[in-house]
C-alpha cells in the first residue's frame, strides 16, 4: 500500500498550488482492530468550531513533509504511534479562522498502542470511537463524515480503489467517471440518459464525473443520491472497467461496482435521466445499451443469478435432509415409547 501513498502525494503537491491553497492540514483515520470504530476528537469549546468532533489531524510546518506531520499530529493529539500511514482517501477545502484557503489530507494510519489514548487538553476535552451508524448523533462536519464513510465503504472491498486511480492515471486518462450494478430481484437498474444530452437516450448505468478530491467510494455514494435518490448501504467488488471519450473530447475511465442500496424501490430520477427500467440479462437486447455497459450488466447478473441457484439447491438439500432426520428421530421416538410402554405393563405369573 505504500505505493499508494506515494504516487499520490506529489499530484497532492502540484493539485494544490494549481488551485491556490494556502496551508495545508493533514488528518488521520485510526480505526480499533475491528475495524468498526473510528477514533473522533471533540474540539475545545472556547476554540474555533468548538464542541466539534473531528479527525485527529493538525497544521503541516513549513519544511515539513506530509507524512512526517501526520506521525506528528497524531501523537500531539492523542498520544498514539503512527506505525505505518496504509492509504490516502481524499481531501476537502475550507476557510482558516485567518481567512486561509486550507485543504485537509485524509489518511489511513495504523497505531500500535489504541488503548493508551491521552488528550492534548489545549486543543480536545473528549474523544469517542464511533461507528458508521453513529454518526449522526455526533456533532461531526459533512466533509469529515464523508471521509468515515469512506472508510467503512472501502473496508468491503477485495481490492482498492486507489490503485485503480493510479493504473488510469499513468494510462493516460484525464477523467475518472463512477458507478457501478444496483439489482434488485434478478435484474439492474439502467437510466434513461434525456435526449438533448451527450449520448441521449442511451440507457446506462447510475454513474457520474468524480469531483476534485472526493474518494470513489464518495462519488458512488453521492452520485446514486443525486441521480436515484437512493443510499449506498455498501459496495462489493469491483466490476469490470471500458475507457471512452467524453463529449468534451477527454479520455475518461469508468470505474464499476457491485453497489449494495438500502431499498431498491425508492427510485427517484433527477433531470439528468428521463426514465428508468429494471432489466434482466434476457432483456438487455431491447434496450439501447452500450456494448461495454451490456458486458457488465450480462456478465454480473449470469453470475449472481449463478451462486443464487447453487444457494437455493444447498437449502433445498440441507432442509430435505433435515426432514428426512426428523421422520427417523420421530419413527425412533414411536419405537421407543412403545417398547417402554410394553414394560410398565404388570406381569402375571401362572398358577
Amino acid at each position: 500500500m505504500k505505493k499508494v501513498v506515494d504516487y499520490f502525494l506529489p499530484r497532492i503537491a502540484a493539485d494544490a498550488k494549481r488551485d491556490g491553497v494556502d496551508r495545508f492540514v493533514v488528518a488521520a483515520v485510526i480505526s480499533k482492530a475491528s475495524g468498526d470504530k473510528i477514533l473522533s476528537l471533540k474540539r475545545a469549546s472556547d476554540d474555533f468550531m468548538g464542541g466539534l468532533y473531528e479527525l485527529p489531524s493538525g497544521k503541516v510546518e513549513l519544511n515539513e513533509n506530509l507524512i512526517d506531520a501526520l506521525v506528528r499530529e497524531v501523537k500531539e493529539e492523542t498520544n498514539l504511534n503512527a506505525v505505518e500511514v496504509t492509504d490516502y482517501l481524499s481531501y476537502f477545502d475550507y476557510r482558516s479562522q485567518s481567512g486561509r484557503l486550507t485543504r485537509q489530507l485524509n489518511f489511513v494510519v495504523s497505531c500500535n498502542n489504541l488503548l493508551d489514548v491521552r488528550l492534548n487538553d489545549k486543543e480536545h476535552e473528549g474523544y469517542t470511537w464511533v461507528g458508521r451508524q453513529e454518526l449522526s448523533k455526533y456533532n461531526i462536519s459533512s466533509e469529515t463524515k464523508k471521509v468515515i464513510e469512506t472508510f467503512f465503504v472501502r473496508r468491503t472491498l477485495d481490492t482498492t480503489p486507489s490503485e485503480a486511480i493510479i493504473e488510469g492515471f499513468q494510462s493516460g486518462i484525464q477523467q475518472f467517471v463512477v458507478g457501478g450494478v444496483i439489482s434488485h430481484k434478478g435484474k439492474a437498474l439502467l437510466m434513461k440518459r434525456a435526449s438533448d444530452d451527450f449520448m441521449g437516450g442511451i440507457y446506462e448505468l447510475p454513474s457520474g464525473k468524480l469531483e476534485a478530491g472526493e474518494s470513489v467510494e464518495m462519488g458512488i455514494m453521492r452520485e446514486v443520491k443525486e441521480e436515484t435518490n437512493l443510499t449506498v448501504s455498501s459496495l462489493g467488488k469491483q466490476l469490470a472497467y471500458f475507457d471512452y471519450t467524453s463529449g468534451s473530447g477527454k479520455r475518461t475511465r469508468q470505474l464499476n461496482y457491485d453497489i449494495n442500496v438500502q431499498d431498491a424501490k425508492e427510485v427517484k430520477l433527477s433531470d439528468e435521466h428521463e426514465g428508468f427500467a429494471w432489466v434482466s440479462a434476457n432483456e438487455l437486447q431491447n434496450y439501447p445499451v452500450s456494448q461495454e455497459v451490456k458486458a457488465i450488466v450480462s456478465s454480473y447478473l449470469t453470475e449472481k443469478k449463478r451462486i443464487t441457484d447453487a444457494e437455493q439447491t444447498l437449502n433445498q438439500g440441507f432442509f430435505a435432509h433435515k426432514r428426512e432426520r426428523e421422520e427417523v428421530n420421530k419413527g425412533q421416538e414411536e419405537q421407543l415409547a412403545e417398547l417402554t410402554s410394553t414394560m410398565k405393563k404388570p406381569h402375571v405369573s401362572g398358577e
